[in-house]
């Protein structure tokens, strides 16, 4: 086995049997819709007492394997709540992060 199929190995593991949340991922502009295992990251806001706020987008970390049908017009639903998705970053350890908003751009 290569290094390659014992990380993916690794990744099913951590995604198929750990501590993540199932998402709805609706996309083809409403036609398709599939459950999604993903690790959901909240944001955060830091306020300063000079005024400023520093703030964290929300996150998903999904498997790049079941990411192939996230697009620009994917709608995910998180306990109830509606997001879009704003970037998505791939790596090439398997893993993609999909940057989400409330508001949909």
């Amino acid at each position: 086995m290569t290094i390659q199929e014992q990380l993916l190995n690794d990744l099913d593991a951590v995604f198929d049997d750990g501590l993540t949340l199932s998402i709805t991922h609706t996309y083809n502009g409403g036609a398709s819709q599939e459950t999604l295992k993903v690790f959901f990251d909240r944001s955060y806001e830091a306020a300063f007492p000079e005024g400023s706020v520093e703030s964290a987008n929300l996150s998903i970390l999904v498997k790049s394997s079941n990411a192939g049908n996230i697009t620009r017009d994917s709608i995910f639903t998180v306990s109830g709540t509606t997001y879009y998705p704003i970037e998505n970053q791939g790596d090439e350890q398997g893993v993609t992060r999909i940057f989400l908003s409330e508001d949909q751009i």
